[in-house]
């Protein structure tokens, strides 16, 4: 398994490391910088497409209308 740590302050680094080296992980410092956008996920529009404009009033009278048929008496 492979873990990658981004660390912002060297000092950081200097208590982490023997505890890496306790628990036998291995380290490895690699030049491949990874940018912000690589780690960012793609909306999700990309994935189900443009979420089409809803008519609210047309929403509100078929709900209207569906309760009353749910809330009605049964006789």
């Amino acid at each position: 398994m492979k873990l990658v740590l981004e660390l912002k302050d060297l000092s950081d680094l200097e208590i982490l490391l023997p505890l890496l080296k306790r628990l036998g992980i291995t380290i490895i410092q690699t030049s491949e910088t990874i940018t912000p956008e690589q780690h960012q996920k793609p909306p999700l529009s990309k994935h189900i497409g443009v979420l089409p404009s809803i008519d609210v009033s047309a929403f509100e009278t078929y709900l209207n209308k569906t309760r009353d048929e749910w809330e009605r008496p049964i006789s």
